[in-house]
Protein backbone atom coordinates (compact mmCIF):
# COMPACT_ATOMS: atom_id res chain seq x y z
CA UNK A 1 0.00 0.00 0.00
CA UNK A 2 2.71 2.57 0.74
CA UNK A 3 4.21 1.91 -2.69
CA UNK A 4 0.89 2.66 -4.39
CA UNK A 5 0.64 6.05 -2.64
CA UNK A 6 4.18 6.95 -3.61
CA UNK A 7 3.51 6.05 -7.27
CA UNK A 8 0.37 8.20 -7.26
CA UNK A 9 2.28 11.19 -5.92
CA UNK A 10 5.05 10.81 -8.52
CA UNK A 11 2.45 10.40 -11.27
CA UNK A 12 0.69 13.58 -10.08
CA UNK A 13 3.99 15.51 -10.00
CA UNK A 14 4.95 14.26 -13.46
CA UNK A 15 1.55 15.16 -14.89
CA UNK A 16 1.42 18.70 -13.45
CA UNK A 17 5.07 19.70 -14.05
CA UNK A 18 4.57 20.88 -17.67
CA UNK A 19 1.55 22.94 -16.62
CA UNK A 20 3.47 24.55 -13.74
CA UNK A 21 6.44 25.27 -16.03
CA UNK A 22 4.14 26.97 -18.55
CA UNK A 23 2.54 29.10 -15.83
CA UNK A 24 5.98 30.11 -14.52
CA UNK A 25 7.10 31.04 -18.05
CA UNK A 26 3.99 33.20 -18.58
CA UNK A 27 4.47 34.93 -15.23
CA UNK A 28 8.11 35.77 -15.97
CA UNK A 29 7.32 36.84 -19.55
CA UNK A 30 4.48 39.15 -18.51
CA UNK A 31 6.62 40.75 -15.81
CA UNK A 32 9.34 41.45 -18.37
CA UNK A 33 6.92 43.10 -20.79
CA UNK A 34 5.79 45.61 -18.16
CA UNK A 35 8.56 47.96 -19.32
CA UNK A 36 7.35 50.84 -21.49
CA UNK A 37 7.80 50.13 -25.20
CA UNK A 38 10.45 51.99 -27.14
CA UNK A 39 8.93 54.82 -29.17
CA UNK A 40 8.40 53.67 -32.74
CA UNK A 41 7.45 57.12 -34.00
CA UNK A 42 8.93 60.58 -33.97
CA UNK A 43 7.55 64.06 -34.47
CA UNK A 44 8.77 66.15 -37.41
CA UNK A 45 7.69 69.66 -38.40
CA UNK A 46 7.83 71.04 -41.92
CA UNK A 47 7.64 74.61 -43.17
CA UNK A 48 5.21 74.54 -46.07
CA UNK A 49 5.43 77.06 -48.91
CA UNK A 50 2.49 77.15 -51.32
CA UNK A 51 2.35 78.41 -54.89
CA UNK A 52 0.68 81.66 -55.90
CA UNK A 53 -2.78 80.11 -56.44
CA UNK A 54 -3.33 79.47 -52.74
CA UNK A 55 -5.41 81.77 -50.58
CA UNK A 56 -4.94 81.54 -46.86
CA UNK A 57 -5.95 79.84 -44.64
CA UNK A 58 -5.07 76.58 -46.37
CA UNK A 59 -5.99 73.23 -44.82
CA UNK A 60 -4.00 70.02 -45.11
CA UNK A 61 -6.31 67.18 -44.13
CA UNK A 62 -5.43 64.02 -42.23
CA UNK A 63 -7.21 62.02 -44.94
CA UNK A 64 -4.78 63.46 -47.52
CA UNK A 65 -1.80 62.46 -45.36
CA UNK A 66 -3.20 58.93 -44.95
CA UNK A 67 -3.77 58.65 -48.69
CA UNK A 68 -0.26 59.91 -49.48
CA UNK A 69 1.70 57.97 -46.83
CA UNK A 70 -0.54 55.33 -45.25
CA UNK A 71 -2.06 54.82 -41.82
CA UNK A 72 1.18 55.16 -39.80
CA UNK A 73 1.33 58.94 -40.27
CA UNK A 74 -0.67 61.42 -38.22
CA UNK A 75 -1.06 65.20 -38.17
CA UNK A 76 -0.35 66.72 -34.79
CA UNK A 77 -2.25 69.92 -34.22
CA UNK A 78 0.20 72.72 -33.51
CA UNK A 79 -2.29 75.58 -33.21
CA UNK A 80 0.16 78.05 -31.68
CA UNK A 81 2.42 77.80 -34.73
CA UNK A 82 -0.19 77.91 -37.50
CA UNK A 83 -2.93 80.03 -35.99
CA UNK A 84 -3.57 83.57 -37.06
CA UNK A 85 -3.91 85.95 -34.11
CA UNK A 86 -6.83 87.70 -35.85
CA UNK A 87 -8.83 84.66 -36.89
CA UNK A 88 -10.07 82.22 -34.24
CA UNK A 89 -10.24 78.56 -35.24
CA UNK A 90 -13.67 77.13 -35.95
CA UNK A 91 -14.61 73.78 -34.42
CA UNK A 92 -13.85 71.03 -36.89
CA UNK A 93 -16.63 68.77 -38.14
CA UNK A 94 -14.01 66.07 -38.78
CA UNK A 95 -12.80 63.75 -36.06
CA UNK A 96 -9.34 63.57 -37.61
CA UNK A 97 -6.93 66.41 -36.88
CA UNK A 98 -6.35 68.74 -39.81
CA UNK A 99 -3.59 71.31 -40.17
CA UNK A 100 -4.80 74.79 -40.98
CA UNK A 101 -1.99 77.03 -42.24
CA UNK A 102 -2.60 80.78 -42.10
CA UNK A 103 0.65 82.15 -43.54
CA UNK A 104 3.25 81.28 -46.17
CA UNK A 105 5.83 79.03 -44.50
CA UNK A 106 3.38 77.74 -41.89
CA UNK A 107 4.16 74.56 -40.02
CA UNK A 108 2.83 71.07 -40.68
CA UNK A 109 3.69 68.77 -37.78
CA UNK A 110 3.49 65.01 -38.35
CA UNK A 111 4.01 61.92 -36.23
CA UNK A 112 5.97 59.58 -38.50
CA UNK A 113 7.54 56.10 -38.16
CA UNK A 114 11.20 56.07 -37.08
CA UNK A 115 12.19 53.86 -40.01
CA UNK A 116 11.27 56.46 -42.64
CA UNK A 117 13.80 59.08 -43.69
CA UNK A 118 12.71 62.72 -43.53
CA UNK A 119 13.84 63.25 -47.14
CA UNK A 120 11.34 60.62 -48.30
CA UNK A 121 8.54 62.42 -46.48
CA UNK A 122 9.52 65.75 -48.05
CA UNK A 123 9.58 64.19 -51.53
CA UNK A 124 6.07 62.79 -51.08
CA UNK A 125 4.70 66.04 -49.65
CA UNK A 126 6.03 67.93 -52.68
CA UNK A 127 3.73 65.80 -54.84
CA UNK A 128 0.73 67.74 -53.53
CA UNK A 129 -0.30 70.12 -56.30
CA UNK A 130 -0.37 73.44 -54.45
CA UNK A 131 2.85 72.98 -52.50
CA UNK A 132 5.84 74.74 -54.02
CA UNK A 133 8.51 73.93 -51.42
CA UNK A 134 8.94 72.21 -48.05
CA UNK A 135 11.70 72.61 -45.51
CA UNK A 136 12.30 70.52 -42.40
CA UNK A 137 11.70 72.81 -39.44
CA UNK A 138 12.67 70.59 -36.52
CA UNK A 139 13.06 66.99 -35.51
CA UNK A 140 12.11 65.86 -32.03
Amino acid sequence: MPDDLSKQRWTMVAATTPFMAAMLYLAVHSAGSAEPPVAETRVVSFKVFFDERVRFPETIRQSTIKMLFGPGYEIIEARAQTESPVEAPQPSKHREPDCKIYIQGGLLTLKVPNAVATAQIVAKLKRLTRIKDIEVHMNE
